[in-house]
């Protein structure tokens, strides 16, 4: 039983070594974010088998879940989008 305890302190203490590496990663996401997603999506989906006219209504269903656009170039480096054809990224940023 000694064994055991000693195999379980030392596991222990290697958890909590790596536990502030471990802090670094985590992403806390509202505990109703994946319903208000969800939700948005079937808004989405309303509004365009509505037709032309609900288009309109499913940009600002959209544009309402997004809070944020980051651009990046090709090697992932901050900057500003320049159009058509540019190889860099963008992130868009949301709320939940």
């Amino acid at each position: 039983m000694v064994k055991k305890i000693v195999e379980l302190e030392a596991k222990q203490v290697e958890l909590e070594r790596k536990l502030p590496l471990a802090k670094e990663d985590v992403i806390a996401f509202h505990p109703h974010a994946a319903l208000r997603y969800r939700a948005k999506v079937e808004q989405i989906q309303e509004a365009l088998t509505k037709g032309d006219s609900a288009a309109h209504e499913a940009i600002q269903i959209v544009r309402e879940l997004i809070t944020e656009t980051r651009h990046s170039d090709a090697q992932g480096r901050a900057c500003h989008p320049r159009g058509r054809g540019d190889p860099g990224s963008a992130s868009l940023q949301g709320t939940a």
